[in-house]
């Protein structure tokens, strides 16, 4: 884990990060403030009492860290603002939750075949199939709520096939 010093600079950079991004969310400035941060994680590491060894696993774990923490919360704002934003938003929280509570009953109902021991124990092939049936169901309730959606189901399917993939 992270010492308090650690935590309390993380945080402090989160906030930043995330202030920049709401503000300025460009490729260039995003790619800097991810430059800048580390540069800064790699200070405050080096000056630690850890081994020399571990900065780099700790360096990157800490910026992956802020950028998929603040940077999700940010962009979940940013498309919410787009037009038909609202849709999206709930469409893609709603693939994903169906595909994990799908792919977590059928894989702990039928799961026989492990999909990755090493990485997730847990995780089975046929749970793994069971994630996109439940992608595929949270678009068509999405659909279905939905007065005029922006996408036909047919054209949701890339978009199944994306949270279904990357869902786990």
């Amino acid at each position: 884990g992270f010492s308090k010093r650690e935590r309390g600079f993380g945080t402090v950079v989160g906030m930043i990060y995330g202030f920049f991004l709401l503000f300025t969310n460009t490729p260039p400035v995003s790619l800097s403030l991810i430059v800048i941060f580390a540069a800064f994680a790699f200070f405050l590491f080096f000056h630690g009492t850890l081994p020399l060894e571990g900065i780099a696993p700790r360096v990157a774990f800490f910026i992956l860290g802020q950028f998929y923490i603040v940077g999700f919360g940010v962009h979940v704002g940013l498309t919410r603002s787009l037009p038909d934003g609202t849709f999206w938003v709930i469409v893609l929280l709603v693939m994903t939750w169906l595909n994990d509570t799908f792919a977590y009953f059928i894989g702990h109902r039928w799961g026989k075949r492990r999909l990755a021991p090493r990485v997730s124990p847990g995780k089975s092939v046929e749970g793994f199939l069971g994630g996109f049936i439940g992608s595929l169901v949270g678009l068509i309730v999405c659909l279905a709520i939905f007065r005029t959606p922006p996408i036909s189901w047919v054209q949701g399917i890339p978009l199944v096939l994306l949270v279904g993939l990357f869902g786990p």
